[in-house]
């Protein structure tokens, strides 16, 4: 995840470039599918790396879809925001950010409504 968000000039203006890209996806049907189609192959290796976490205990069961796609979406987010205010979110804050989201997959999901915690 770390390869992807803005830590330095060259990755800021990639994403920059990156994003600008969103208006014309947005506007044509083929480049919104094709964008869609990158994303949703990024969901899919970053569950394959939760599905691999889970089996070696580092995470708790849980469902890695979820959790894929709260990972590329918090990811989005804070590259949107690491863009228009660089000075609040220098890479070290970029870092600490993404840390604490991605700790907070190693804590057991809530209990479901109406169960019993045990």
């Amino acid at each position: 995840m770390l390869g992807i968000l803005p830590l330095t000039p060259q990755a800021a203006a990639s994403n920059r470039i990156w994003v600008s890209s969103w208006d014309a996806a947005l506007a044509d049907a083929e480049l919104s599918h094709q964008h869609g189609l990158r994303y949703a192959h990024s969901r899919e290796r970053l569950r394959q790396h939760i599905q691999a976490a889970q089996r070696l205990g580092e995470l708790p069961p849980s469902n890695p879809d979820s959790a894929a796609a709260s990972v590329q979406s918090f990811a989005l987010g804070l590259i949107v925001q690491a863009l228009f205010a660089p000075a609040a979110f220098p890479p070290e804050t970029q870092i600490s950010l993404l840390d604490t989201h991605l700790a907070q997959l190693t804590t057991r999901p809530p209990a479901q409504a109406g169960t019993m915690a045990g």
